[in-house]
């Protein structure tokens, strides 16, 4: 997550490990990380839109109160 790319952009990652095995809060971390660098943008994609809980859940063990929006549309009224 910190790789920047030729383009000036950040590169991405994925993380592929089985269930159970932690990666939301693997991905929490990173974020908690990324707000404490001042980052304030963070994209977190899951396959499930019922795995938002699980993403609030694991930001929130971590001490990372973030909000966490559902969806493109609750996106797109936030960001206006």
């Amino acid at each position: 997550h910190l790789t920047i790319l030729g383009t000036k952009s950040r590169a991405g990652f994925f993380i592929g490990d089985g269930a159970g095995v932690g990666k939301g809060r693997q991905v929490a971390g990173i974020i908690l990380e990324s707000l404490c660098r001042g980052e304030r943008k963070h994209l977190w994609f899951s396959t499930s839109a019922e795995l938002r809980l699980d993403a609030e859940r694991d930001l929130t063990a971590i001490g990372c109160h973030s909000k966490v929006i559902d969806g493109c549309r609750a996106l797109d009224s936030h960001t206006k």
